[in-house]
C-alpha cells in the first residue's frame, strides 16, 4: 500500500465506521431509556403504525369503561329513588288494607287518609331525583312523546302494556280462568292490525283456526283489530277511546279475549255436539258478562218467553240472532247470578268452576244454583216464566230479578255493584287500568309474553334496541356503541296514585279502600317493573365494564409485544455498542498518526 498524506483511506473508514457505531449506540440509549424498541417510525413503520391504532384503541376503551361506570353510578342513583317509592306504595297498601276492614270508623280512615296524601307527595319528592344536575324519573328521559307514536303504535303499546293483562285479570277474577290452567289448549295469541276490512262498528274479534275434533290449530288464537273501525285511537286515553266509535277499545279486548278463554277451554264440547255450550253462554253471557251490557237494547227480545226462547236459548248466535243472543245472554246470566240464592260473583264462579273440571252443563247449572235447578232446561223453563210473569214490565224484570239497573252508572259487570260488590264498575273503570299512557312502550322483542300467552306483535312494531330509551350512553370505541336508557314517568299521577280527575287515591269509605287495594296491586307492578329494568341495566353495564376491562387489557399486551423492549436484549446491545464505539475511536486516532510516517522519509 502506497503512502500519502492528502487522502488518509484508513481514517476515513474509521471514521464512518466510528459514525456508525455512535448512531447504533444512540439508538440503543434511546430503547433502554424509554423501555420501548420503537420510539419512531424510523424504527419500524409498519409496527409504529399497528402501535398507535392500538394506543387510540387502548385510550377509547378506558374512556367507554370510564363512561359505562359514570353511567352505573346514574342508575343506582335512580335505582334509590325507585326503592323509596316502593317502599312507600307496600306501606300505602298496608294502609288501604287497615282502612278496608269495618274495625275502623269512616273517621279513622280520614286520619289514614291524610298519612297516604303525605305518602303520595313523598313519591312526586322521588320522582325528582337528580344526577349532574338531571332529573331522572320525570319521564323526560322516555324516546318519544305521545304525539311521536303512530295511531297503530299507540294500539300495540297499549296491548302490550296494559290492554291484554287487564282484560285476562278481569276474566280471571270474574270467573276464575284464565290462559294458564290445565286443559288450555291456547299457547299464543297472534295480533293482526287489519287494515283491509271496510268500517263495520266491529272493533275487534278473536278466535282460531280449530279441527272437527274442536282441537285449536297450532295452539294458536288471533285477535284482529279491525283499523278502519277504530279510526284513531286516543293518545292519553288508557281506555283506548277511538274516534270511530263510542266504545272503548280496552272492554273491547276483554270481550274478545273471554271469547278466547271459552274457545280455548271449551271448543272441544262446543264443537262436539256432545252436550255442548249453549250459544247464550258462550257468544253473548260470558263475553258481556265480564264488562257489562246494560247499556245494549235489553228489552228486545223479553216481550214473552217465546220469543226471548226463540232469540235466545234457541238462537245459533249468527245471523239476525246473533244480537240477541248477545244481549239475552247478558241478562240470562245476571238471572242465573240473582236467583241461585248466593253471592252473584261466587255463583258464576262455580259455574265456570264445574264446566272447567268437566261437568255436564246441567252439573253446572246444578252446582251454580246450590240444586235449585238440576238442569239447564230447570233454569231456562224458570227463567222464562218469569218473563211472562212480567209481561210488558220489563224495566220491572230486570232490575228485581235479574239485578240490572240501567239508570245508575255501573255497566252490569259481574265484579260491579248492582252485582253486590259495592264497588261501581263505569264503562270507563271496569277494565281497571292504572298509570300512564306516557309510560306504555312497544315490545322489545317479536313476540312477549302476557298472561300466560305468547303474544306475536305485528311486523315493524317491536323496538329492539334493550331499554329503547332516550339517555344515550357511549359505552364503546365504535360510533355507534351507545346503550340507551329510559327511565319510566315515576310521579304520583303517572303511576296511578292519582285518578283521572286528578285525586288523590282515596281510602275515606270501606269500599273506595277496597278499591284502592286494586290500583296499589297494579302500582305495586308497575313501580317492581321499573326496579327490575333498572337492576337489568346495571347487570349489563357490570358486563359491559368487564368486558371493556379485559379488551383494554388485551389490546395492551398486544401493543406491549410490538413496542416495548426487551431491556435484557437492549442492554446487551448497547453494552456491544459501546464498545465498538470506544474501539472506533481508537482506531482512529491510530489511523490518524499512520500519516506522520511519512514525515521519516522526509528528514
Amino acid at each position: 500500500m502506497s503512502m500519502v498524506v492528502k487522502n488518509n483511506m484508513s481514517a476515513v473508514h474509521t471514521l464512518n465506521t466510528l459514525n456508525n457505531n455512535s448512531s447504533a449506540l444512540q439508538k440503543s440509549l434511546a430503547k433502554v431509556s424509554s423501555g420501548m424498541k420503537i420510539n419512531s417510525a424510523q424504527d419500524d413503520a409498519s409496527g409504529y403504525a399497528i402501535s398507535e391504532r392500538m394506543r387510540v384503541q387502548i385510550r377509547s376503551l378506558d374512556q367507554a369503561n370510564s363512561n359505562a361506570q359514570n353511567a352505573s353510578s346514574l342508575i343506582k342513583t335512580a335505582e334509590g329513588a325507585v326503592g323509596s317509592t316502593l317502599d312507600i306504595v307496600r306501606t300505602m297498601k298496608e294502609k288501604a288494607i287497615n282502612a278496608a276492614t269495618d274495625t275502623n270508623t269512616d273517621q279513622d280512615r280520614l286520619t289514614i287518609q291524610k298519612e297516604m296524601d303525605q305518602y303520595i307527595d313523598q313519591v312526586d319528592d322521588n320522582s325528582l331525583v337528580t344526577f349532574n344536575g338531571q332529573i331522572l324519573l320525570d319521564g323526560s328521559s322516555m324516546p318519544f312523546n305521545n304525539e311521536e307514536y303512530t295511531n297503530e303504535q299507540n294500539i300495540v303499546r297499549g296491548l302490550n302494556s296494559a290492554w291484554i293483562q287487564d282484560a285476562i285479570d278481569l276474566i280471571s277474577e270474574s270467573y276464575g280462568l284464565d290462559f294458564t290452567q290445565n286443559g288450555n289448549q291456547a299457547k299464543s295469541l297472534k295480533v293482526v292490525l287489519d287494515t283491509d276490512t271496510a268500517a263495520s262498528g266491529t272493533l275487534a274479534s278473536c278466535g282460531g283456526s280449530f279441527y272437527s275434533d274442536g282441537t285449536l290449530k297450532d295452539g294458536q288464537l288471533t285477535l284482529t283489530i279491525y283499523m278502519n273501525s277504530i279510526g284513531d285511537v286516543d293518545k292519553y286515553s288508557q281506555d283506548g277511546k277511538t274516534t270511530g266509535s263510542s266504545l272503548y277499545l280496552d272492554r273491547t279486548i276483554a270481550h274478545e279475549l273471554t271469547h278466547g278463554v271459552m274457545y280455548s277451554k271449551f271448543a272441544k264440547r262446543m264443537l262436539s255436539g256432545t252436550d255442548s255450550l249453549p250459544s247464550w253462554i258462550i257468544e253473548g253471557g260470558t263475553a258481556e258478562l265480564v264488562h257489562g251490557a246494560d247499556t245494549r237494547d235489553l228489552t228486545a227480545s223479553l216481550t214473552n218467553s217465546n220469543t226471548f226462547k226463540t232469540n235466545v236459548f234457541d238462537a245459533t248466535g249468527t245471523g239476525a240472532a246473533a244480537g240477541d243472543a248477545y244481549a239475552g245472554g247478558f241478562v240470562a246470566m245476571r238471572y242465573m247470578a240473582k236467583n241461585a240464592n248466593a253471592n252473584h260473583q261466587e255463583v258464576i264462579k262455580n259455574f265456570m268452576n264445574a264446566l272447567d273440571r268437566g261437568g255436564t252443563v246441567d252439573q253446572a247449572f246444578s252446582a251454580a244454583s246450590g240444586g235449585k235447578w238440576a238442569t239447564r232446561a230447570d233454569f231456562e223453563n224458570a227463567m222464562l216464566a218469569d218473563i211472562d210473569r212480567y209481561a210488558g214490565n220489563a224495566t220491572a224484570f230486570l232490575k228485581e230479578k235479574c239485578g240490572i239497573d240501567t239508570s245508575n252508572d255501573d255497566t252490569g259487570s259481574i265484579t260491579g255493584s248492582d252485582a253486590g260488590t259495592k264497588l261501581t264498575k263505569t264503562a270507563k273503570s271496569v277494565v281497571h287500568e292504572v298509570g300512564s299512557t306516557t309510560n306504555w312502550r312497544l315490545p322489545s322483542s317479536t313476540s312477549t309474553l302476557i298472561g300466560g300467552l305468547e303474544v306475536i306483535w305485528p311486523a315493524g312494531m317491536s323496538v329492539t334496541n334493550g331499554a329503547g330509551g332516550g339517555m344515550a350512553f357511549h359505552i364503546g370505541p365504535k360510533a355507534n356503541d351507545t346503550f340507551k336508557v329510559g327511565f319510566n314517568d315515576m310521579r304520583a299521577k303517572a303511576i296511578g296514585l292519582y285518578d283521572e280527575e286528578g285525586e288523590k287515591l282515596n281510602i275515606t269509605t270501606q269500599a273506595k279502600a277496597r278499591a284502592a287495594i286494586s290500583t296499589l296491586d297494579k302500582v305495586v307492578n308497575i313501580v317492581v317493573d321499573q326496579q327490575a329494568n333498572i337492576g337489568a341495566m346495571l347487570q349489563r353495564l357490570d358486563y359491559t365494564s368487564a368486558n371493556l376491562t379485559t379488551s383494554s387489557e388485551n389490546v395492551q399486551a398486544a401493543e406491549s409485544t410490538i413496542r416495548d423492549a426487551d431491556m435484557a436484549k437492549e442492554m446487551t446491545n448497547y453494552t456491544k455498542n459501546n464498545v465498538l464505539l470506544q474501539a472506533a475511536q481508537s482506531m482512529l486516532a491510530q489511523a490518524n498518526q499512520n500519516s506522520s510516517a511519512v514525515l521519516s522519509l522526509l528528514q
